[in-house]
């Protein structure tokens, strides 16, 4: 069957706090709306992004690591706030990996191959041809979303593991978490090296 290639409307999915939703009329969510700014920052009102971002850091005391990663792509000065907050004790796996792609984004790559290798790789579980993230008191949707998002930052760090997260996340499937922008992040990171164009990407994932 055939499937036509439409230019999606981003506008339709922001709200007005500048956040984005997973459908049109859908509150922000900050994982979603973190993720896809190095897609949409050309696109989209990067100001409004950047208080929505701000505002979210303010609401409370809170690491709020998506928000710090998306900051970082956008070129704002949040080195001292990621030094800082790589320091804290005991935050979620997901916070540590969005700690690591804001390192990569700031051009910090030490620090983010810190984090990986000595608080995310130990949290893996290895069978070949797969890396996912262990199963240890998460269910099957946290893990293959966790792994989805790891493969975002192998990819960034350039890891000769990044495939298998991948391979995982490819051959493996979840009835509530949406995962097509971390599919995007790693092929356009294994594009850029491979020098694959966006159309050819867009093809492989019929967006």
């Amino acid at each position: 069957y055939y499937l036509e290639d439409k230019e999606l409307n981003i506008s339709s999915y922001k709200n007005q706090d500048g956040g984005y939703g997973i459908l049109p009329y859908a509150g922000s969510d900050l994982k979603l709306t973190a993720l896809i700014t190095p897609l949409i920052k050309e696109k989209a009102d990067a100001n409004s992004l950047k208080m929505y971002f701000y505002n979210e850091i303010l609401a409370d005391s809170n690491v709020k690591a998506p928000a710090l990663y998306a900051l970082a792509v956008l070129g704002e000065p949040v080195l001292l706030d990621l030094q800082k907050a790589v320091k804290v004790q005991n935050l979620s796996l997901e916070d540590y990996i969005f700690l690591a792609l804001a390192c990569d984004a700031i051009g910090d790559l030490s620090t983010a191959n810190q984090i990986y290798s000595g608080i995310i790789s130990p949290q893996l579980e290895r069978k070949d041809p797969y890396i996912r993230v262990k199963a240890e008191g998460k269910n099957i949707d946290e893990i293959y979303s966790l792994t989805a998002l790891a493969a975002v930052l192998a990819s960034r760090i350039d890891s000769q593991n990044a495939p298998k997260f991948y391979h995982y996340v490819e051959n493996n499937y979840s009835k509530t978490c949406y995962v097509g922008v971390e599919k995007i992040l790693y092929l356009a990171k294994i594009a850029y090296r491979d020098q694959y164009d966006e159309q050819t990407i867009k093809k492989w994932l019929r967006v």
